[in-house]
C-alpha cells in the first residue's frame, strides 16, 4: 500500500528524532522559508525545547548560553544565504571554547548554485575555519540507503559535536520545493516508513545524557614520565589556571595536586575557581604583583603547568613569556593554548583526570618555601587592593565586581563581559567561597553576543543570573533583550557605563588625545532607560553601593529582566587603577 509524503519533511523528522534520542534538548530557530521542514520537524518534538529569535546572530550566541549552561549541544536552524554567515561570530566563539553547537543551514539544491538564484549564496563549508565538521546534505530521496547514509552523517556529527573533538559541527541541508508538511511530493510503500522507525537505535558508544566528558585524554597519557621527572626535581613550581570548561570535581583534584607538589595556583579571573574555594594555595593578586620585574626576577619558578586556556592579564602572560622555566601545557584536547611562549610540553589530558591520575605517582615533597613566599606577597597585596576598593565610591569602578559577588547569593551564575569588566574581575577579584558559576566569552573575546548568550544560561537555569556588563557591549547586542522579554528572562544586567572605550585609555593610544577622542573614545548618549523600557525590562540608575545591593536583590526575585545603571568616571578610574599597580610595585620592592 502506498503513502503521499513531503520528503523534505520526513527526512527532517527523521534527522530531528534521532537528535532528540542522542539527548539534544534545545534549539534555536530563526524564520525563513528555506528551513520550513526542519522548523516543523523540530515544532512537532515535545522532547526539545524550541526558543524562536529573529536575529540569526543573537540566536547562535543565545545557542551558546544553553550549551555552556547545561553542557549539552544545542541545535541552531536558519534558512539559506545571508542569514547563515550572521551565525560566523557566534560560530567562532564556539570553536574557540569548545562550545558543542549543531549548526543546521538550508540551501538551494547544488544544481542552482552560482546561477543568480535568489537568496542563494556559497554554503558549502561556509564556516571552514572555525568548525569541527562539515557536511553537504544532498537533496533527500526515497530510498533505505539514503537514510542509512544521512544517520551515519548525523552520528558522527553528534559524536564529534559532543565528544571527539568538542564544538560547533555544521550541516548544510538542501532542500527544493515544495518545503510545507501538507504539500505531499513522493509516494512510498507504507513498509518503508516502517524501516525508516526502525533504523533510529541509538549506536553511539556513550550516553549522551550522562557520558558527555567522554574524550581522547581517557587513552593512557604520554609524556608522563617526563611530567613526573620534572615534578620530583623542581622546587620551584607554579600552577597557572586559565579559562576552560572545568569539571565540577577540577577544583577538589587542583587543590590535592598543590598540596602534593607544594605548588602555588596562579588562578586567572575567568576560571573561576576562587569563588568556590577559598584555600590558602589559591594566588587571586598576581596580575597586580607580577607586574614587579625585580620579584619576576628573583622567584622565577623552575617549572610551570597551565591547565586550560591563555590568561586574561597582561603582566601574567608577559610572565610565562618571559621566564626560562619548563613549561607544561594540560588541556583535553592537546590544544595549543601558549599565546606564543611556546611550552615545552602540551599534554592532551582532562585536568581533573590528569591531577589524579599522577597524583599518586609524584615520590617526594617539594620544598614549600617557594609557595609561602607567593602567598605572603598575595595577603599583601590583597591588603593594598582592599584600601583602595573601600575607599573609592561606586562610580570609580574599582568596586564594582566584588560588591556584586559579595551580594548574590551562593551558586548564582555570573557572566562577566569582555572588555574592561573582564579585566576588572581579574584586576581586583578575591576569593570567596560561594559556589557561584562563573561564564564569559573568552574564546575570541569579543564584544558581540554578549547579552544573548548571558539569556540563553539564564534561560536554562534556576539559579539567579547576573551580567555584568559595559556600555558598548550592552548595546553592540541590543537585539539580545528581545529574547529576555520574549522568554519571560529574569536576567539581572549591571551596565557599567563609563562613556564608551574607556578600555583604550589604559593603552598607550589614550596619551594622544586627538586620536583617542575621535576615534576611540565613542561614547553612544543613548538613554538606556528608554531602551531598557522598549524591551519591557526593569530600570534603575544606580548611584550608590546602598541602592545597588537594595535593587540588586530585588531584581533576583523579579520575573522581568532587570537593567541596573551605574555611570561612572573613566578618567578617575583608570588613575586609580594606576595608582593601584604602582603602589603594589612599590611596597612589594621595598622588602625585595
Amino acid at each position: 500500500m502506498k503513502k503521499s509524503i513531503n520528503l523534505n519533511y520526513i527526512s527532517s523528522k527523521f534527522v530531528v528524532d534521532q537528535l532528540s534520542k542522542y539527548g539534544l534538548k534545545n534549539v534555536c530557530i530563526s524564520p525563513g522559508s528555506r528551513s520550513t521542514p526542519l522548523t516543523t520537524a523540530f515544532a512537532e518534538n515535545k522532547k526539545i525545547n524550541k526558543y524562536v529569535i529573529v536575529d540569526e546572530r543573537s540566536s547562535a550566541y543565545f545557542a551558546i548560553g544553553l550549551a555552556k549552561q547545561s553542557g549539552l549541544p544545542s541545535a541552531i536552524v536558519t534558512t539559506s544565504g545571508t542569514a547563515t554567515a550572521n551565525l560566523y561570530p557566534a560560530i567562532i566563539e564556539a570553536y574557540q571554547q569548545r562550545i558543542p553547537l549543531i549548526v543546521c543551514t538550508t540551501d538551494r539544491p547544488e544544481y542552482i548554485r552560482n546561477t543568480g538564484a535568489n537568496q542563494t549564496i556559497n554554503q558549502v563549508d561556509l564556516y571552514n575555519n572555525h568548525i569541527r565538521f562539515f557536511e553537504d546534505i544532498t537533496l533527500p530521496t526515497a530510498s533505505i540507503n539514503n537514510f542509512k547514509k544521512l544517520k551515519k552523517i548525523i552520528d558522527k556529527a553528534f559524536l564529534i559535536c559532543s565528544q571527539l573533538d568538542r564544538g560547533p559541527v555544521h550541516l548544510n541541508f538542501q532542500f527544493e520545493k515544495p518545503l510545507e508538511k501538507t504539500i505531499r511530493n513522493t509516494e512510498v510503500e507504507e513498509k518503508f516508513l516502517i524501516n525508516l522507525k526502525k533504523l533510529h537505535s541509538p549506536p553511539l558508544p556513550f550516553s549522551p545524557s550522562k557520558d558527555l566528558h567522554f574524550s581522547p585524554s581517557n587513552k593512557k597519557f604520554t609524556n608522563l614520565k617526563t611530567v613526573l621527572n620534572k615534578i620530583n626535581n623542581s622546587p620551584k613550581g607554579l600552577i597557572i589556571v586559565g579559562w576552560d570548561n572545568y569539571k565540577n570535581d577540577f577544583i577538589k583534584n587542583l587543590i590535592r595536586f598543590s598540596e602534593k607538589t607544594k605548588y602555588p595556583i596562579l588562578a586567572d579571573g575567568a576560571s573561576g575557581i576562587f569563588l568556590k574555594s577559598n584555600h590558602k594555595n589559591i594566588i587571586v593578586n598576581h596580575q597586580a604583583f607580577l607586574r614587579s620585574k625585580k620579584f619576576t626576577e628573583k622567584y622565577s619558578p623552575n617549572l610551570i603547568i597551565h591547565f586550560g586556556n591563555s590568561p586574561t592579564s597582561n603582566s601574567m602572560l608577559d610572565f610565562i613569556a618571559e621566564t626560562d622555566a619548563y613549561k607544561i601545557s594540560v588541556n583535553e584536547f592537546g590544544d595549543r593554548k601558549d599565546s606564543g611562549s611556546k611550552f615545552n610540553k602540551i599534554i592532551s589530558a582532562e585536568p581533573s583526570e590528569f591531577c589524579k591520575i599522577i597524583l599518586d605517582k609524584i615520590e617526594r615533597k617539594v620544598q614549600k618555601y617557594y609557595r609561602k613566599i607567593y602567598q605572603s606577597i598575595d595577603n599583601k597585596t590583597e591588603l593594598i587592593k582592599r584600601e583602595y576598593i573601600n575607599s573609592t565610591k561606586i562610580t570609580d569602578e574599582m568596586g564594582i565586581i566584588n560588591f556584586v559577588i559579595e551580594t548574590i547569593p551562593s551558586k548564582s551564575n555570573l557572566f562577566i563581559s569582555n572588555s574592561l569588566p573582564i579585566r576588572d574581575l581579574e584586576f581586583f577579584k578575591s576569593k570567596m567561597n560561594k559556589g557561584i558559576n562563573l561564564f564569559s566569552n573568552r574564546g575570541a573575546s569579543g564584544i558581540d553576543g554578549i547579552n544573548s548568550t548571558a539569556g540563553g544560561i539564564a534561560a536554562s537555569s534556576k539559579n539567579p543570573t547576573v551580567l555584568i556588563t559595559g556600555d558598548l557591549s550592552f548595546y553592540h547586542d541590543s537585539n539580545g533583550l528581545h529574547n529576555l522579554m520574549k522568554y519571560n528572562i529574569p536576567l539581572t544586567i549591571i551596565l557599567i557605563n563609563n562613556g564608551g572605550g574607556a578600555i583604550f585609555g589604559m593603552l598607550p593610544i589614550g596619551k594622544e588625545k586627538n586620536i583617542f577622542n575621535d576615534y576611540f573614545f565613542t561614547p553612544l548618549n543613548i538613554d538606556f532607560e528608554k531602551l531598557t523600557k522598549v524591551y519591557n525590562g526593569n530600570y534603575v540608575n544606580v548611584k550608590s553601593t546602598a541602592k545597588l545591593s537594595s535593587e540588586l536583590k530585588k531584581s533576583l526575585t523579579d520575573k522581568r529582566f532587570t537593567l541596573l545603571e551605574i555611570k561612572t568616571n573613566y578618567k578617575k578610574g583608570i588613575e586609580l587603577r594606576k595608582k593601584y599597580f604602582k603602589e603594589v610595585i612599590t611596597q612589594l620592592e621595598i622588602n625585595l
